[in-house]
């Protein structure tokens, strides 16, 4: 093959680089910032230089990929992990780090983050790695093969991964495909007709118009029928963290108060007026036992939680913690997103989650003193009078309620209702309010000789012995929010609960005293409501009367009562653990060396080897099951001399079966299978029928003739036999597909041709 000259490369490298400007447009809707346009700028540029340095050295396969790797670690810091570096370009080892884990895992990120991505977890690594991959093999198949017609497809399969990686939401997808197959069209049609003198001008412009024409019927035809919507890969892949394994955290509403008393569990700055409400967790499904925290997205059916993108806002929130350890993180308002300001922990694996319907946070590995944190908020609307007529907002879909009815407390709801006269949804949440409010006691059960014992809890049972006498409901925010959110639920309206912090100090401090609870409800045009159903704490149940004996109650089986988790007790974690085991230039080696066994591993599961072992197995069964006796007869033989060839013996083509085995008794001597060539001349072109037992006794005679041939050569040799592809009928194949090109060529010549163009006239 003649090296291309220098206008050849300097063109081909222009429209491949308008090529793939075009291919990763997909890129732009999933990013916040445009640091991918340089990062695909140079992987593109490290490919162009990779081929022509490899095809200048007169580089082979594996030396050529040990080049690009090299390549890849040297330009992929400043590219694909620039804020890891030095000055944005001098590598580092957690630059290092990141590219090589990111091989791996940066492909499940990008379409498990939340949009727009940023460039800190190694997002960068899936558009560097498209662009130089695809690059490679398209100046591979250009400059150092016969098969430049593939680089064209390279560029169109760079596209389609784009596209895959993108949004759903993407602007204009068909005008990039047609702009991408125009740029590609020309540049196809110019290398294979760069020798002949033509009119370029109406080359171009009939290609476009031609190509325009198709696209637009295309246009047409998607928008008239009534298909499915633009599908990507992360509407298909479940997000880490899935399905978090977790206890109800209103259940643990009592630990704090008794627990953490007089203890700053939080510290907040920069908080605004007019929020006083501190978010911890919100709890949107209720099973009879426990509200909880649904980690399914309903609408969706992936995972509620996902990582949390990178807080950028100016009027950013610090959280600090002081005593508190758990999961969630608390917030203002409605989080939209949050960041680790300081870790507390470095050598803990953690990472922060947040559920973009209900506006939690939380942290997988949990929250440790000490660490602080950004949060971006939105403010939570407020109650005001406009309220008044709004209805529930239908198009929120909550998770479907599984507790058993309770019969008491839906009567008591509807009571309320009904006495009100509520005809909107908004003075229904307010009649189920105030009636808990007007009509309950406080009692946290700090006092049980004075007040009576207050069971913790909020099951069912709980909730039925709470409304039993409903004019005296005792009880504290743990069983009011979850009564109401019941009841609201019952009522039609979705609804859910919130534990949190009712209010913060005057130096940004919470305390364990201030945990509280409240309910959540959505109206149209409005969003989620607060309403707080717990009666103040100075309302407090009528002291108990010790002068008269109890009446004795018959006694009734109680369920168990859930036992209340504990503290987290925090242990020394051994000497060593959680150290970083990447931190020296020998750990480094090994981790490179394990990816490196990983994508040997993805490659052999991805081998065609595998197709090449199905292709001769179907053969062997087609030959042997043939309809014609005589078939299954010549199929025996064919199958001696293909195994023949795969264990290194030339055949020529168009010999006959008495040629070939002299030339197999030449290759493997005695052991050559003679008598099966003359037995199937006898049996094909002889006289009679042949029977099935014959043909039967004729393939065991091939089985055994195979294995002796097989012993006639070195062990390596039969194990690549296995593999080989020489007999595979490739060049009738291949010929058969050119046959099949040129037709469909010609017929779309001779479409073209037909289409005339208004011939100039000549001035006088």
């Amino acid at each position: 093959m003649a090296e291309p000259g220098l206008r050849l490369r300097v063109v081909d490298s222009a429209c491949l680089v308008l090529a793939m400007a075009v291919a990763v447009t997909p890129f732009a809707d999933v990013w916040v910032d445009r640091t991918w346009m340089l990062t695909v700028a140079l992987g593109l540029a490290l490919a162009i230089g990779v081929t022509l340095l490899a095809q200048r050295l007169r580089l082979g396969p594996l030396l050529s990929v040990l080049l690009l790797a090299a390549g890849y670690l040297v330009v992929g810091p400043a590219a694909a992990a620039p804020t890891q570096t030095l000055a944005r370009v001098v590598p580092t080892l957690d630059a290092e780090r990141t590219l090589v884990v990111g091989l791996v895992e940066s492909w499940r990120s990008v379409i498990t983050l939340p949009v727009p991505l940023g460039v800190t977890r190694g997002e960068l690594v899936v558009p560097f790695v498209i662009a130089l991959v695809g690059g490679v093999l398209a100046t591979t198949f250009l400059w150092r093969t016969r098969f430049a017609g593939m680089a064209p497809v390279t560029v169109a399969g760079c596209f389609l991964a784009a596209a895959a990686f993108g949004s759903h939401d993407a602007s204009l997808p068909l005008v990039r495909g047609m702009v991408l197959v125009v740029v590609l069209v020309l540049w196809n049609r110019w290398r294979s007709l760069r020798h002949l003198r033509t009119s370029w001008t109406r080359r171009v412009g009939l290609g476009t118009a031609v190509v325009l024409v198709a696209g637009l019927a295309g246009w047409g035809l998607a928008a008239a029928a009534t298909g499915p919507e633009r599908q990507v890969l992360r509407d298909h892949v479940e997000p880490p963290l899935a399905q978090l394994d977790l206890k109800s955290p209103l259940s643990r509403y009592r630990y704090y108060y008794k627990a953490h008393e007089s203890d700053v569990l939080f510290t907040f700055d920069n908080v605004p007026s007019g929020q006083p409400l501190v978010r911890l967790a919100t709890m949107d499904t209720f099973d009879g036992l426990v509200w909880n925290v649904s980690t399914t997205d309903v609408s969706s059916g992936s995972s509620a939680y996902r990582p949390a993108p990178d807080a950028h806002s100016g009027g950013t929130l610090r959280v600090t913690s002081e005593k508190y350890t758990g999961t969630w993180l608390p917030s203002v308002g409605t989080a939209t997103a949050a960041t680790f300001e300081h870790d507390a922990a470095p050598d803990e694996p953690r990472d922060l989650l947040i559920n973009t319907a209900t506006g939690g946070l939380a942290v997988a590995g949990q929250v440790r003193p000490g660490d602080e944190f950004l949060i971006d908020w939105s403010p939570r609307p407020k109650r005001t009078n406009a309220l008044l007529s709004r209805e529930v907002d239908t198009s929120v879909t909550a998770p479907e309620m599984t507790s058993p009815p309770i019969e008491q407390l839906d009567q008591l709801a509807q009571k309320w209702v009904t006495q009100t006269g509520a005809s909107s949804d908004f003075e229904q949440a307010v009649a189920l309010e105030k009636g808990f409010r007007d009509k309950g006691y406080f009692n946290d059960g700090l006092e049980p000789k004075r007040f009576g014992f207050s069971r913790s809890g909020h099951g069912t049972k709980r909730l039925a012995d709470l409304v039993q006498s409903p004019e005296r409901m005792v009880g504290n925010d743990e069983q009011y929010a979850a009564a109401m959110a019941y009841a609201a639920q019952r009522q039609g309206m979705p609804a859910r609960v919130v534990l949190g912090f009712e209010d913060i100090g005057a130096n940004g401090t919470v305390t364990g005293d201030d945990i509280a609870a409240w309910v959540e409800i959505p109206f149209e045009d409005w969003g989620w409501v607060p309403f707080d159903p717990t009666p103040p704490e100075d309302r407090t149940p009528p002291p108990l009367d010790e002068s008269n004996n109890p009446v004795p109650q018959p006694y009734v089986v109680q369920p168990p009562v859930l036992p209340e988790e504990p503290e987290d007790v925090q242990g020394v974690p051994p000497e060593g653990a959680g150290q970083d085991l990447t931190d020296g230039p020998w750990d480094l080696f090994f981790m490179i060396l394990g990816v490196l066994w990983i994508v040997v591993q993805i490659l052999l599961l991805l081998s065609p080897l595998w197709l090449i072992l199905l292709v001769k197995r179907f053969r062997r069964r087609r030959r042997r099951r043939a309809t014609d006796p005589l078939d299954r007869v010549s199929g025996g033989w064919r199958e001696v001399t293909d195994r023949a060839r795969d264990l290194g013996t030339r055949l020529p083509v168009g010999h006959t079966r008495s040629e070939n085995s002299a030339v197999l008794t030449g290759r493997f001597g005695e052991s050559a299978p003679t008598a099966l060539a003359v037995a199937a001349d006898r049996h094909i072109f002889g006289p009679g029928a042949i029977t099935d037992e014959e043909v039967a006794a004729y393939w065991e005679d091939v089985d055994s003739a195979l294995k002796r041939m097989r012993g006639q050569v070195p062990w390596w040799r039969r194990w690549w036999a296995a593999l080989s592809p020489v007999s595979l009928p490739w060049r009738a194949t291949g010929r058969r597909i050119r046959s099949r090109a040129r037709m469909l060529g010609s017929a779309l010549a001779g479409t073209v041709r037909k289409v005339r163009l208004p011939r100039r006239r000549n001035s006088t």
